[in-house]
């Protein structure tokens, strides 16, 4: 039953929002059961939008320990959900959640993805539930689930990254992903593992029997019935008695207590593919262990070779401070990587302790002589005792978190941040435009992300595109060297001595010179994402902007054969919804185009023909290759 706080509640919850605070967003409806919670009436919050909250008391006695809890789509390395916790207030202040300039420490990214998050209130002996709803910005959300379509269509599981939780925040008529399944299996089993060796011990302590009759011909007379009175005069009885009547020998009524039952088969039958999906799982997890020991040697190269320049340049007076920071932040960046994927394989490993105890337990299991002793079966039984049908019920559960079948998962879909959808939305629609103007990959990007500790694509992904002319390289995210020595240490032909070397595409071509040859046309072009409006991109009384910078920054590349940067032009791509339409805008030397589905026609895509244009216009008038249109 829903409850209208202005008429019953004894508290006041708002949230916030706005750079000067100005937007206040009150909460009207209340729930007293989390499972009555209605998604249509949670109050809408836009992402990345700095937020507070205020919750004070109302006129009247509250209990002081009364406390507000808000859900995040934040979690620690084993899958806790890090939620806001906040005292009630008898004062209208407000509490800080998100800023874009100051945040608090682990706060660092706003902490929501697009969803449905719940809110609690405990006062007393009540608990209220009510909760909020995060929404793209710049987007409307059937514009971003049209990207999440094209891009999954791309490369599956894109637009999600899996996170340990028991519940998922996408959208309700999203399907769950069937990646990385061995994951919800081992943490599936640490979950049951008591429950399991429970069942295991009850059936070894007390198996299940059953009287079993049988017919056996002795020369003394025991328990009779109608088969044995007529024993004598069969084939067999006579045979037996050698054709006397009456002969010496009769047939007689035996009762024993058997353990060969269709149930201690079918635990046999169970238990002996369950070990083997154990194995199965073990080594698909140790695998992954591997391929993490092999990223962190990576990533340790990477820390000593910055903690070796910074060193180097402690000796050395009249260096650039700027380079001297990117020295130092490309090495706590390979730290961070290191230290958050030593936690993941910790827990991997402890998976993997876990599944090989169990892998033992169920191979001692299989050495009892009731169980051993048993016969084969086909068809499961009807299970009667409690521990038998137990023990089969969480069997065929663990069986549904086999890949492909059942959608009982641990790990859930847990949608990226609609900026970082929007830059792989960008991404692949450059490579849409140069497959529309004959080139081919012939390298790039897997059919399906499977790395579970790969965020989504890498960082300094390339995929190469060719046809009969040359070869397009386009980068995603390429983090650049700082000077010309950095390059050629780091094998690299690239550099852009500045404190902007991060563009989200980069884009050169190679001019074919053989049938497998290319050399570079020192010729390439930049492209930035951004999912803001143009109004917060330039300022119309032409000073610049903090992005303008960055982008003019990106026009500095340099090819190291090369004495002037290679960069012919460089692109702004944004999605500026409720702007007037207006695809392209010059503000030299940048060219911002308006990119994004059409809200009115979802299957066609603004800005797509005149960023089509400007490339075809690079390659013919820069780059000096035909183009075929």
């Amino acid at each position: 039953m829903a409850i209208h706080y202005k008429e019953f509640l004894p508290f006041q919850l708002d949230f916030i929002a706005g750079r000067e605070g100005n937007l206040e967003l009150p909460i009207k409806v209340f729930w007293d059961a989390e499972n009555e919670l209605d998604h249509t009436q949670f109050q809408t919050i836009h992402e990345n939008v700095p937020l507070s909250v205020r919750f004070v008391a109302s006129e009247g006695a509250v209990p002081a320990d009364s406390e507000l809890w808000i859900e995040t789509a934040s979690f620690n390395e084993v899958g806790e959900n890090r939620s806001f916790s906040i005292p009630i207030s008898c004062e209208s202040r407000q509490t800080h959640l998100y800023s874009h300039e100051t945040n608090a420490p682990g706060q660092e990214t706003f902490p929501w993805r697009m969803g449905h998050y719940i809110v609690k209130i405990h006062t007393g002996s009540t608990t209220y539930f009510t909760g909020i709803q995060v929404i793209p910005n710049n987007l409307t959300l059937q514009q971003v689930h049209e990207i999440q379509n094209r891009l999954e269509s791309e490369v599956e599981g894109l637009c999600h990254e899996l996170i340990l939780s028991q519940r998922s925040f996408a959208e309700p008529e999203q399907n769950e992903i069937a990646e990385r399944w061995y994951y919800d299996y081992a943490m599936w089993i640490l979950d049951k593992k008591q429950s399991i060796q429970g069942f295991l011990y009850a059936i070894e302590r007390k198996p299940q029997d059953e009287v079993h009759t049988s017919y056996r011909n002795s020369n003394q007379v025991k328990r009779q019935d109608a088969r044995t009175e007529r024993w004598s005069q069969t084939s067999n009885g006579m045979a037996v008695n050698q054709g006397l009547s009456p002969g010496p020998f009769t047939l007689n009524r035996l009762k024993d207590i058997t353990l060969d039952t269709s149930a201690n088969r079918w635990m046999k039958k169970i238990i002996t593919m369950w070990k083997k999906e154990l194995m199965e799982v073990s080594q698909l997890l140790t695998s992954d262990i591997i391929t993490m020991i092999q990223e962190e040697t990576l990533l340790s190269q990477t820390m000593q070779q910055a903690n070796n320049l910074t060193l180097r340049m402690e000796r050395v007076q009249n260096v650039y401070q700027r380079y001297r920071r990117t020295s130092r932040s490309q090495f706590f960046i390979a730290q961070n990587k290191r230290n958050a994927l030593q936690k993941r394989r910790l827990i991997i490993v402890e998976w993997v302790n876990v599944l090989k105890a169990l892998i033992g337990r169920f191979s001692f299991f299989l050495t009892q002589p009731f169980v051993l002793d048993v016969g084969e079966i086909g068809a499961k039984p009807i299970l009667k005792q409690r521990d038998y049908f137990r023990l089969n019920e969480l069997f065929e559960e663990s069986r549904n978190l086999k890949k492909d079948e059942g959608s009982s998962r641990l790990y859930k879909k847990f949608p990226r941040p609609t900026w970082r959808v929007y830059e792989y939305f960008v991404f692949f629609q450059m490579l849409d435009i140069f497959q529309d103007l004959n080139y081919m990959i012939v390298e790039g990007l897997p059919s399906r992300m499977e790395s579970f500790h790969v965020e989504g694509i890498a960082e300094g992904a390339r995929v190469v595109l060719e046809n009969e002319h040359g070869q397009v390289h386009v980068w995603f995210n390429k983090l650049l060297p700082y000077t010309w020595e950095d390059a050629r240490r780091q094998g690299e032909s690239f550099y852009l001595f500045g404190e902007h070397r991060w563009p989200d595409l980069r884009v050169d071509y190679y001019v074919r010179k053989g049938p497998s040859t290319f050399e570079f046309s020192k010729h390439s072009i930049v492209a930035d994402a951004k999912l803001i409006k143009f109004r917060h991109l330039h300022n119309m009384d032409g000073l610049p902007t903090k992005t303008q910078a960055q982008l003019i920054a990106y026009s500095g590349i340099f090819f190291q054969e090369s004495r002037r940067p290679v960069v012919d032009r460089v692109l702004c791509l944004y999605a500026g919804l409720g702007e007037p339409r207006e695809a392209v805008r010059h503000v030299h030397p940048v060219s911002f185009i308006q990119l994004f589905p059409d809200p009115t026609d979802l299957d066609d895509v603004w800005g797509y023909e005149e960023l089509r244009e400007i490339m075809m216009s690079w390659l013919l008038e820069d780059v000096g290759v035909p183009v075929q249109p």
